[in-house]
């Protein structure tokens, strides 16, 4: 009897670590999956300028960054100058021997396009376009370049107000009008369609 209550026992700690194994699981999985705001998006298109500077610069490059862009763009500074530490001198750095690097971000743009909906009843998507466009100079060896980058990805349209953040002008845009009202009459229109057709059918069969 004991030996019974002791297998019984045991196998519910081991049903509820399972449980909570797998809910710690799905809670992860949750959290990787989750979409990247707008503004997370422009960062990560940042990182893709600082690659790209960074290929000009060796182990033993010094800089000075110059941000001349829109107060609006202010906020992607520290982040900027983040990826650039470990070349970056400081402001209170004596040596003359350093490469000024001049950084201007011109536009950044949030774009919604063809809103859509992957089937008669499921939720309405849109495409996403975040764009960063600027150029940079690097003074010392005369090494400028204008640079444009997109991401492009499928979003839900009920996640746009999570998405983007009213601070910011620069993360929001409007939904194409057209496009999204077009794809709301589609259900409707195919109940209605097949409503119909099933009324001709029965009428005609009772004639």
């Amino acid at each position: 009897m004991y030996r019974l209550l002791f297998k019984l026992k045991s196998y519910i700690m081991n049903y509820k670590l399972a449980v909570v194994l797998l809910l710690c699981f799905i809670t992860q999985l949750s959290s990787f999956c989750q979409t990247k705001k707008n503004f997370d998006l422009v960062n990560q298109l940042i990182d893709s300028t600082v690659l790209d500077i960074q290929s000009h610069l060796n182990e033993n490059s010094k800089i000075k960054i110059n941000f001349n862009q829109s107060p609006d763009y202010s906020v992607f500074e520290n982040y900027f100058t983040s990826k650039l530490n470990k070349y970056v001198i400081p402001d209170s750095g004596a040596t003359n021997d350093f490469n000024l690097l001049n950084y201007s971000i011109k536009e950044i743009k949030t774009e919604y396009i063809n809103t859509f909906k992957k089937n008669l009843f499921g939720s309405f998507y849109t495409e996403r376009k975040i764009t960063l466009s600027g150029d940079y100079l690097l003074s010392s060896d005369n090494i400028y370049k204008a640079f444009n980058y997109t991401l492009i990805d499928t979003i839900e349209v009920e996640e746009l107000t999570q998405l983007e953040n009213r601070n910011y002008p620069f993360t929001r845009s409007e939904i194409p009008e057209d496009n999204f009202f077009t794809s709301a009459w589609e259900p409707v229109l195919a109940i209605t369609v097949s409503a119909a057709t099933v009324i001709m059918f029965f009428v005609i069969r009772s004639k």
